[in-house]
């Protein structure tokens, strides 16, 4: 039986939107390996903040960055 933590990802999601929103043109892979790091120091019981997963989190935010409605409705997907 596969039973998953109930954790709150507000204080995090909100993090990364911030991060996201701030501007920056470019996530190189020398910033996920640091982001991937910090996450993981702050939040040890999260898993899937992997470089590769940060970025295509970024390459999924850059895509859909002109559809909002749209990201509503990714992020419901299970």
């Amino acid at each position: 039986m596969n039973s998953q933590k109930n954790v709150n990802y507000s204080t995090l999601f909100a993090t990364i939107v911030a991060a996201i929103q701030s501007g920056f043109t470019q996530m190189e892979k020398g910033a996920t390996v640091a982001t991937a790091a910090y996450i993981k120091e702050l939040y040890p019981e999260m898993s899937g903040f992997s470089q590769r997963n940060l970025r295509r989190m970024r390459d999924f935010c850059r895509l859909y960055e002109e559809s909002p409605e749209m990201v509503g409705l990714a992020m419901q997907i299970g």
